[in-house]
């Protein structure tokens, strides 16, 4: 008892009762409003939609890891265990669930608090029920934490603790729910007061003057009355009282206790509490859109961006160095408050003294509308003058004569002599033109040669970590349908083995961070090496649901066909009469063969293609790219099906076949041969497992 003691002397509280597990914190509200013991279990009503709001938009946030570079000019990273944490930070949490749940026990409690296992994944504690131990001279030695009964002390080394800052107590945090106590007791017992009003018949209560003096008989009545005429389900039934019984009505009415009103008080208040504007919760009397949008910017950038500033800090002081000893990367967040629209134009129109200063063109391309002839000219407002100076021409130069008329005199030349210089002026131009496309061509050539091989080799630096990645979910995988074997019986069924949806689940987790990486190194290099204007966009929704749809059909795609060859296997085996261990071995062979050969296909073949939407990305994201063209390195020319291809040109939002079309080519010795196209839609290479071929900028047309 003696370090609780000092505790409590620390803290400057008084001492409590044995047995509960407050932390001696004085947050006001009445004895059965809120108090310290019970704050997670008052997230309900107003305060449950103003955290809800909160942690939801915080949640909403895309956190990234970036890699700091030494010119400055950091790059976001999407692999590595600082990007796990943020995809699986606690056991059976997503990122999204962390983050909700962490700002959710904040802004209710003051604190998070979350327990370290031996493998670096964090363990959640409620609030609530942790309690500071502090030894004699005022420092933390640890945390008891009181689960199912049971009480336990962890030393503060294995507890992550964030917290909003508390100046009276620097172990411990506030939050705001502590702060508003009154606020939402108040509420509370206005809304308990309008329950009970109707349960008790929607009519105040008032009193009974009777003539009967035995207490009994008074009780007799009362209950009488309750049973029949209270509850909305009696509301203005008639009602006969005994002789010599009068009732008698109270003074107040609903009227004059205003309990609209003080519900309607008391709710702006608790929201105010929170930073939440009433438009955010649907509460939209005499609001206009301009006020609505002014709402989302002050939620987003005076109340979310603290929050999502503070969790920043925390992830960077306590989570970076837990998992990366480098210190060559950190979290970061991407930009989430919204522009406000409407200073930026007013900020324009002030520096240009409310001139036009966009196109017609410009306007239209913003909507979706094609350019219009003349649609490419500032205009200025009839009867002002013309926005900017014309330039001047360039003074003509004197003729023969001395004049400055730019017309040169014509001289007589005979019809014979113009024929033949026109007909060796046109033969001179056809020559030039013909030797002007070839020196294009070749340097077309030399170009895309070099292109190809810097694709290529920048795909090729994903390739071994996409086969890793590969092989540990065999690895994995092979543990599970080993631990299920003895369920294999005659005629083996896929959920003998596995559960398909977390097997795929699985394998997304394994490979989306780095088929990520490939598309956005791949469109980022693209984008620069086409000199394309403006900034590409890596968080797009076109590129994250590529990615999406990718990993999740190769996934499905992997494991039907492992599950084709477990099958397979198996059934042999059991018809053979081979026992577990017979079983086993052959389980074994099959994810040796996946190791050593799907493994690689799988990622060669996924690189390449998500490399080439990467290449796709950027040139429809350019605007200015029109068609496309399908590249075949020269060592591939070979192959019966890309050599056809090598060449072939098709719009940018175009597709080279549809997924089902049968791709049919005659070799050089007349035979047939055909490809089924039932894997994906052909967008883009590659056409065929282990392809190496890659698109081209064709038409590139800026209007």
């Amino acid at each position: 008892m003696g370090i609780f003691n000092n505790l409590r002397q620390f803290l400057g509280v008084k001492k409590k009762s044995a047995g509960n597990n407050d932390h001696w914190i004085n947050i006001g509200g009445g004895a059965d409003g809120v108090n310290d013991r019970n704050l997670l279990l008052n997230n309900k009503e107003w305060v449950f939609i103003a955290v809800d709001k909160v942690a939801g938009a915080v949640a909403s946030i895309r956190f990234k890891v970036m890699r700091y570079q030494r010119n400055g000019d950091d790059q976001e990273v999407f692999d590595g265990p600082l990007v796990d944490f943020l995809e699986n930070p606690a056991q059976g949490f997503t990122g999204k669930d962390f983050i909700y749940l962490n700002t959710a026990w904040k802004e209710l409690t003051g604190n998070a608090f979350w327990e370290k296992d031996k493998f670096k994944k964090l363990n959640p504690m409620i609030p609530t029920n942790v309690s500071p131990v502090i030894d004699n001279n005022g420092s933390l030695l640890g945390y008891r934490y009181t689960q199912g009964g049971n009480q336990r002390v962890i030393v503060a080394d294995k507890v992550l603790h964030d917290r909003y800052m508390n100046p009276a107590n620097p172990y411990w945090g506030v939050g705001k729910l502590a702060k508003i106590a009154r606020w939402v007791d108040t509420s509370a017992y206005s809304n308990e007061f309008l329950r009970r009003f109707f349960l008790n018949g929607a009519t105040f209560g008032g009193f009974l003057e009777t003539e009967e003096e035995t207490e009994d008989r008074i009780k007799l009545i009362k209950a009488g009355l309750a049973n029949d005429h209270t509850g909305v389900e009696n509301a203005h039934k008639i009602g006969v009282l005994p002789k010599g019984t009068k009732y008698s009505k109270t003074t107040a009415n609903m009227g004059e206790i205003e309990m609209g009103a003080t519900d309607d008080r008391y709710r702006d208040k608790i929201l105010a509490g929170f930073g939440v504007p009433k438009t955010l919760v649907g509460l939209t009397t005499e609001v206009n859109r301009a006020s609505a949008e002014a709402s989302e910017y002050i939620f987003a950038r005076y109340t979310i961006k603290p929050i999502a500033d503070d969790l920043l800090e925390f992830l960077n002081f306590h989570i970076a160095p837990l998992l990366d000893s480098s210190d060559k990367y950190y979290f970061a967040y991407d930009e989430f408050i919204p522009v406000n629209v409407d200073a930026q134009l007013k900020e324009r129109e002030i520096a240009l003294n409310r001139q036009p200063y966009k196109t017609v063109n410009e306007v239209r391309a913003e909507v979706g509308l094609p350019p219009v002839k003349g649609g490419d000219v500032v205009y200025a407002p009839p009867f002002q003058s013309p926005l900017g100076e014309p330039q001047a021409s360039p003074d003509p130069a004197p003729n023969d004569n001395g004049n400055e008329d730019p017309t040169p005199p014509k001289k007589s030349i005979p019809r014979r002599i113009r024929q033949t210089e026109k007909k060796n002026k046109s033969i001179d131009n056809i020559v030039n033109i013909i030797s002007k496309a070839v020196e294009d061509i070749e340097a077309t050539k030399d170009m895309d040669a070099e292109a190809h091989k810097d694709f290529v080799g920048r795909v090729s630096s994903f390739l071994e970590r996409m086969e890793n990645a590969v092989r540990v979910f065999n690895s994995e995988q092979q543990s599970r349908v080993r631990a299920n074997l003895a369920r294999a019986t005659k005629d083996v069924s896929k959920g003998d083995l596995m559960d398909m949806d977390e097997e795929v689940g699985a394998m997304i987790n394994f490979v989306y961070p780095i088929l990520r990486g490939v598309m956005t190194e791949q469109a980022l290099a693209e984008w620069e090496a086409q000199g394309f204007e403006g900034a590409f966009d890596n968080n797009s929704e076109s590129l994250i649901k590529t990615i999406e749809r990718a990993t999740k059909r190769l996934a499905k795609s992997y494991n039907n066909t492992t599950v084709t060859l477990l099958k397979k296997a198996l059934n042999e085996g059991i018809t053979a009469g081979d026992g577990l261990d017979g079983l086993t071995k052959r389980v074994q062979e099959i994810y040796e063969f996946s190791d050593k050969v799907r493994a690689k296909s799988v990622a060669h073949t996924e690189s390449f293609y998500i490399a080439n939407k990467g290449n796709k990305e950027a040139y429809k994201q350019s605007g200015v790219v029109k068609t496309i063209r399908w590249y075949t390195s020269e060592d591939e020319r070979v192959c019966v099906f890309c050599g056809p291809l090598h060449g072939k040109i098709v719009g940018v939002q175009e597709n080279f076949f549809k997924k089902g079309d049968v791709y049919t080519v005659i070799d050089g010795k007349g035979q047939s041969h055909s490809l089924n196209l039932n894997y994906r839609t052909i967008g883009e290479p590659p056409i065929h497992t282990n392809c190496n071929c890659f698109i081209r900028p064709e038409e590139i047309s800026i209007e």
